[in-house]
């Protein structure tokens, strides 16, 4: 499958950049805006052992060399069961969530996150990990142990809540120790919340990242107005990525659309969602090859790649995967408590089996006693 990985677990610093290397419109395009889960552990397969939560990323567009010289598009589709909400997001979104009670700033990067709690004007890391996190005017500093600092604006945080979340900020820079240099870009608008005359919310979205070697990537969405926060959805529903080399054909990192022509045939990713029965969302690549997901209410029920092969997810309850098939094998995944532990046993193709003590038991899982 073209592009297509299991997520792996925490690291910030990979999910801005790379991945493996990382209604229904809103799961199917549009981004979620809740935090993704702090903790995670992926199987090859897309499986998090944690919570049998069903996961996926494919890297769609790359533009300029490998590394830091280059941008990368990456989405990652994060299954329900995890208690943190369900859908897409990518490797773009980073904001910061605060939580109801005021004291967890929750830092998030693509599909991952990272807790602070705030005491005494202290922003104490909860994993116990060397990043941390420091406030100042309006502006929030995370500092990653390897050294790169991202900026968060506070004038960017959304008052309206998912589809476009980050309630305390939203990334605006990213400058990692060899100089390198993300710039992101937004669009933001204030609407009636429901109708007008009424409450005014604000929301944002990414226009799109530059880098300080030249490149761009490039994010056009299904709207471009929104009067009330009925029009979000639309306003923040992506339909097509292209990377661009900004030496050669120049952008405006605040512009809805850029058409060309261009002096080149650029990689991008269109994006589109059929409401079947089945419901459906599709990726086409530049040279129009397409990736078909297809969902049963939001749980993606199989993955089509451009030559035809299909995997095959089954689930045992709602967000707690049964089985996986790729056409050349099936991996069965079995929810057991054993003397009141939870835990999930994995059965390979071959009949080898894998026990993982420690699952979470979420509310509605099928779990049998053993």
């Amino acid at each position: 499958m073209r592009g297509v990985c299991a997520r792996a677990g925490w690291g910030i610093l990979a999910l801005l950049l790379v991945v493996c290397a990382p209604g229904f419109r809103a799961n199917a395009q549009g981004m979620i805006g809740v935090p993704p889960p702090v903790y995670n552990a992926i199987d090859p397969r897309g499986v998090d052992l944690v919570t049998g939560a069903f996961n996926v990323s494919s890297q769609d567009v790359r533009i300029g060399p490998a590394g830091l010289d280059g941008l990368t598009y990456t989405r990652t589709y994060i299954g329900p069961g995890n208690g943190q909400g369900s859908g897409w997001t990518d490797n773009l979104t980073a904001m910061i969530t605060l939580s109801a009670a005021n004291t967890i700033f929750t830092v998030s990067f693509g599909g991952s996150s990272e807790a602070f709690t705030l005491g005494g004007g202290v922003y104490s890391n909860n994993q116990g990990g060397g990043s941390t996190l420091t406030y100042s005017s309006g502006i929030y500093t995370y500092t990653s142990s390897m050294g790169a600092v991202a900026t968060f604006s506070t004038t960017l945080a959304s008052t309206y809540g998912p589809p476009t979340g980050g309630n305390a900020a939203r990334i605006t820079s990213m400058l990692y120790p060899d100089g390198h240099l993300l710039t992101y870009n937004y669009q933001t608008v204030s609407v009636c919340q429901t109708s007008c005359p009424g409450t005014m919310v604000s929301a944002s979205r990414v226009q799109s990242v530059t880098n300080n070697v030249g490149y761009q990537l490039k994010l056009t969405y299904l709207s471009n107005s929104a009067t009330t926060t009925n029009d979000l959805p639309s306003w923040t529903t992506l339909t097509n990525v292209i990377g661009l080399n900004n030496a050669y054909d120049y952008c405006s990192p605040s512009a809805n659309t850029c058409a060309g022509p261009f002096t080149t045939t650029y990689p991008s990713a269109t994006y589109a969602t059929n409401t079947g029965p089945p419901p459906t969302s599709t990726t086409t690549d530049a040279l129009n090859r397409v990736t078909t997901y297809t969902y049963s209410a939001s749980q993606i029920t199989a993955i089509k790649a451009p030559a035809g092969e299909t995997t095959t997810i089954v689930y045992a309850g709602p967000g707690a995967v049964s089985t996986v098939s790729n056409g050349i094998g099936t991996w069965t995944y079995t929810y057991l408590t054993v003397s009141g532990t939870p835990e999930l046993v994995i059965v390979d193709p071959l009949s080898h089996q894998i026990n993982t003590a420690g699952a979470t038991e979420p509310a509605g899982r099928i779990w049998t006693s053993g």
